[in-house]
């Protein structure tokens, strides 16, 4: 039977392994929105900045579509972290159950002959 000491030893390494995996992940993803939410407002020239003043739909043209990606961008990494990390429980998970499964097979007595 498992101990309580070696399923929180596994549990903190799952805690561990999934809070890199959603901040590493949530880090590329969020530096990936902002690049899609800022280069497009990098690359105007001081005519287009005088057309958006003029014209409110053009800004709201120029500010809905890289918001757009910065939300999908985001929203995907999310998905992904998120399937990474149930994957690294499941397989945390399942080795420890192998070891424990296999810790008991060398404990009990060899089977009986015919």
């Amino acid at each position: 039977m498992v101990t309580w000491t070696r399923s929180m030893v596994v549990a903190l390494k799952i805690l561990v392994v999934q809070f890199i995996i959603y901040l590493g992940l949530g880090l590329v993803g969020s530096a990936l929105g902002a690049v899609a939410l800022v280069a497009p407002l990098a690359t105007l020239s001081p005519e287009d900045l005088a057309e958006i003043a003029q014209n409110p739909n053009a800004a709201m043209s120029l500010v809905f579509g890289p918001t757009l990606a910065f939300v999908g961008i985001v929203v995907l990494f999310s998905i992904i972290a998120a399937v990474l990390a149930t994957a690294v429980l499941v397989k945390f998970v399942i080795d420890e159950a192998v070891r424990e499964t296999r810790s008991i097979g060398q404990q009990l007595p060899p089977a009986p002959g015919p």
